[in-house]
């Protein structure tokens, strides 16, 4: 059997939807598939290449294109696959193109819903990002007109998942999942320092103000304590967040930016770190619908978590055990969860890191979900 999974991804590992479609590759491999990416490259070229047994093809070129090239790709194909994954990010006339030659070859339609953005994320009193607005209509449309009777969906969440089946289509629940043996089973020595780190381009997804005016907020001697670290977020960028709130606490006292870096940069901190820390609006819809990978990436690294309970984290986070919970996104909330996290032995937090470890292997390596999902595609489910 034949798949394709097609998605706006810089495959195999360029960024975080990367490793979703590559989860996908796996669960279906393991389901009997042999599967072709097709992407987008980084690269001044289209790319061409496999990795893991997946082949993929990355498009390098203007998105208003795209579906002509996709049309091309489909028309030209010898051998017509029995499943194809019509993904997020590719447009809706490119979507409209793959959805369409499905239906007239009979081929078996799936899509991996992973997000639904808020209008707020684009437009308040503050800004108007036009970019993001673009991809607030597109993802209404996708969710609310394109996907309809011909598909199944994969969906990240509980709120996705229930939003699809009361229109009758088949959802079957998959959080971010990855590889355990991708991630080496670190054992790190705690010392003294609260060592927290913040990794990703918080854009309109992730309260960092919030996180650094709560630094702000503790005492003196409890900065000295705490080594705050950005990744993704560059000197000048923290300085604007500084001045934007006449904060107290200044870049190289307690908080650190440490700019845009790869990956495995990225995976290598998570290692040494005694917290990673996200917080997320409580109510808005994208937040709901989502399912924060930074925190699966930062369980697998054996690193637990200062964080609110979004989307699905509930049902796999414990407080004290593997994460610290935040009661709300307020920087009161988050500076009692500091207080929480300073007041922690090298010992405890040694041992929570055990725990995230643990909550990690037990609950989201890609493995556990296959028997599942070969039935949810056999629509067994």
């Amino acid at each position: 059997m034949k798949a394709i999974i097609i998605a706006y991804t810089s495959y195999p590992n360029g960024d975080a939807a990367a490793v979703r479609q590559h989860m996908l590759a796996k669960l279906l491999q393991h389901n009997g598939y042999t599967v072709t990416v097709l992407g987008f490259s980084k690269q001044n070229e289209n790319l061409v290449g496999s990795y893991e047994d997946v082949t993929y093809m990355l498009y390098y070129g203007n998105m208003l294109y795209y579906h002509k090239y996709l049309s091309r790709y489909l028309n030209n194909l010898s051998d017509i696959p029995d499943l194809i994954f019509l993904n997020g990010g590719i447009g809706p006339f490119a979507f409209s193109i793959g959805k369409k030659f499905a239906i007239i070859h009979g081929i078996q339609l799936c899509h991996d819903c992973v997000e639904w953005f808020s209008l707020s994320q684009s437009i308040n009193s503050k800004h108007i990002s036009i970019k993001s607005f673009i991809g607030y209509i597109e993802k209404n449309i996708t969710n609310r007109v394109l996907l309809d009777k011909y598909f199944s969906v994969v969906s990240i969440s509980t709120y996705l998942s229930d939003y699809f089946k009361k229109k009758d289509i088949l959802s079957f629940r998959l959080p971010i999942c990855m590889d355990t043996t991708y991630f080496e089973n670190f054992e790190f020595k705690s010392g003294s320092i609260l060592e927290l780190t913040y990794a990703g381009s918080p854009a309109n997804k992730d309260y960092l103000l919030e996180i650094i005016k709560a630094i702000s907020a503790v005492s003196e001697s409890e900065q000295k304590r705490i080594k705050f670290e950005l990744f993704g977020i560059d000197s000048e960028t923290l300085t604007c967040l500084f001045k934007h709130a006449n904060l107290s606490c200044r870049e190289g006292t307690s908080i650190h930016a440490m700019g845009k870096v790869t990956r495995d940069m990225v995976l290598n901190r998570l290692k040494t770190t005694d917290f990673t820390i996200l917080i997320r609006s409580s109510t808005a819809r994208y937040a709901k619908a989502g399912f924060p990978t930074k925190v699966v990436e930062s369980l697998m690294s054996s690193t637990p978590i200062i964080c609110n309970l979004t989307s699905d984290l509930g049902m796999y986070l414990k407080d004290g055990y593997d994460c610290i919970e935040v009661a709300d996104e307020t920087p009161e909330a988050i500076v009692k969860a500091l207080r929480r996290a300073l007041a922690l032995t090298p010992e405890q937090k040694d041992q929570m890191k055990k725990n995230a470890r643990k909550t990690a292997e037990e609950n989201f390596d890609y493995r556990l979900y296959i028997e599942e999902f070969g039935k949810f595609i056999k629509n067994e489910s």
